[in-house]
C-alpha cells in the first residue's frame, strides 16, 4: 500500500464522517487528515491489508466512534484542568454577578412545554410552573415555604432563557439545574435534586456547580441535594436546604 493510497483512503474516511454526524469543526482539516492517515496505517500494520479491505465499509463508523471517544476524553481533561485552577486569579472560568444568565422579572419568556399540574405556589415567579416529578415537587413545596426564599423558579431544561452551566461531559454540553431562587439576603441559589439512582452518574454536574459557586464568591450558592446516603447524611430534603442556605 503506497503513501498515496493511504492519503486517498484517509480523505474518503474524512468525508464520510459528515454523514455519520461527526462535528468536523473539532479539528482542523489538516490535523484530521494526518490522524486518519496514521489510524489507517496502524490498522494495516496490526491486522494486515486483506482484513482491512474486507471490512472497509465498516471503517467510517469505527473511525467516528474512535474520534468521538477521544473528543469526550479531551473535554473531560479540559474540565478537570478548569476545575483545578479556580483558585488561580487567572482562571479561565470567571463569572460576574451581572452575568448569572437569569433575570427574576415577569418579562422574561417562560413557556414550559409541559406545565406542572398540581398545587398552587405563592413564590414562583410565574403563574405557570414547569413540569416536575414527585420528588422535585416536594422540593418546590419546601422552597415556597422557606422564609429565606423571596422568589423561586423551576428552571426549564434546554430552554433558551434558562440558567445553564457548561458541562462538556454531559450529552447536551450544558447542565440545567432544577431550581433557582432569589434569597432575601440577595444571594442567588442554584439547586439540583438527584435521586440515589443518578447520584454517581452526574458528578461532573456537581463539580461545575461548585465551581460556579466559588466563582460567584458570596453572591451565589449551589446546593446539591438528594436521597442518596452520602448526600443526605440522614437529613431530610428540607434540612439539607436549610443547612445549605445557612
Amino acid at each position: 500500500v503506497t503513501h498515496g493510497q493511504f492519503q486517498s483512503t484517509a480523505a474518503q474516511l474524512r468525508d464520510a464522517l459528515v454523514t455519520l454526524g461527526f462535528d468536523r469543526s473539532q479539528a482542523t482539516e489538516a490535523d484530521l487528515l494526518v490522524y486518519i492517515t496514521a489510524w489507517v496505517a496502524h490498522l494495516e500494520k496490526a491486522l494486515g491489508l486483506t482484513p482491512l479491505l474486507v471490512h472497509k465499509n465498516r471503517l467510517p463508523a469505527r473511525l467516528a466512534e474512535c474520534l468521538n471517544r477521544r473528543a469526550e476524553q479531551a473535554a473531560q481533561r479540559g474540565m478537570r484542568e478548569l476545575l483545578g485552577s479556580l483558585d488561580d486569579p487567572a482562571s479561565p472560568l470567571t463569572i460576574a454577578p451581572e452575568e448569572v444568565l437569569v433575570a427574576f422579572t415577569p418579562q422574561t419568556a417562560y413557556a414550559p412545554a409541559t406545565p406542572y399540574r398540581g398545587r398552587l405556589f405563592t413564590k414562583h415567579l410565574y403563574p405557570t410552573v414547569g413540569e416536575m416529578n414527585q420528588p422535585e415537587a416536594e422540593v418546590a413545596v419546601i422552597l415556597d415555604a422557606l422564609p429565606e426564599v423571596e422568589l423561586w423558579l423551576r428552571n426549564l431544561d434546554r430552554h433558551p432563557n434558562s440558567f445553564r452551566l457548561p458541562c462538556p461531559t454531559h450529552k447536551s454540553d450544558w447542565f440545567y439545574p432544577d431550581f433557582l431562587a432569589r434569597l432575601t439576603d440577595g444571594r442567588l441559589l442554584v439547586l439540583e435534586y438527584k435521586g440515589s439512582h443518578l447520584e454517581d452518574l452526574d458528578q461532573a454536574k456537581r463539580q461545575i456547580g461548585l465551581a460556579w459557586q466559588r466563582a460567584m464568591k458570596s453572591q451565589g450558592l449551589f446546593l446539591w441535594i438528594g436521597d442518596a446516603p452520602e448526600t443526605a447524611q440522614v437529613r431530610s430534603i428540607a434540612e439539607q436546604i436549610r443547612l445549605g442556605i445557612g
